[in-house]
């Protein structure tokens, strides 16, 4: 089975290099409108997550900074289940 002309090392140059500039633009695109929908109506973390995903396929940072943030945000939502005191919250219907 022979592998495909944009992987492994007996490709050419620059389809490498194509791979890797297509890669870095739709990631950082993706990152980039993730980062927007922070501030702007959409599922920003998701998004953003998803655009550092799509960088990780090329780029080891990203890959490192996509599992830094994904930490990051599930303490923050373990410590939002916890509340202040350690005990659940608890909304009251009024």
């Amino acid at each position: 089975m022979a592998s495909s002309p944009a992987q492994g090392p007996q490709s050419p140059f620059y389809v490498r290099y194509a791979r890797k500039i297509v890669i870095g633009v739709v990631g950082g695109a993706v990152t980039l409108a993730g980062l927007a929908m922070l501030i702007l109506p959409g599922p920003g973390i998701l998004v953003t997550l998803l655009g550092l995903a799509i960088l990780s396929l090329e780029f080891s940072w990203a890959g490192r900074v996509r599992v830094w943030l994904r930490r990051r945000f599930d303490q923050g939502v373990a410590r939002a289940r916890a509340g202040r005191d350690g005990r659940p919250t608890r909304v009251d219907a009024r």
